[in-house]
């Protein structure tokens, strides 16, 4: 099963993967997401500061977009996984 990780700053990472369980079958795993330590949190906000000017210029067809990109993880120039506003 795939761990979804957290994109911080246009990186990919996180701590020890968590279970999410189905509500309709306790049993079954439906996902694995990583974990976030708060230093994880800091730097995920400080993140979002940067790039909110560039981001709140954005028309909403760019920004479905970009969040589709961002879905697929397609590689981009600089060899990152996903390139956030094109960076």
């Amino acid at each position: 099963m795939t761990i979804h990780q957290n994109l911080i700053a246009g990186e990919w990472g996180g701590a020890e993967p968590l279970q999410n369980i189905s509500p309709s079958d306790t049993g079954e795993v439906v996902g694995l997401y990583a974990s976030a330590s708060a230093e994880d949190t800091r730097q995920a906000i400080s993140a979002a500061k940067h790039a909110f000017p560039a981001w709140s210029r954005f028309g909403m067809l760019e920004r479905n977009t970009i969040l589709k990109k961002g879905g697929r993880r397609d590689p981009c120039p600089q060899g990152r996984t996903w390139c956030p506003f094109g960076m």
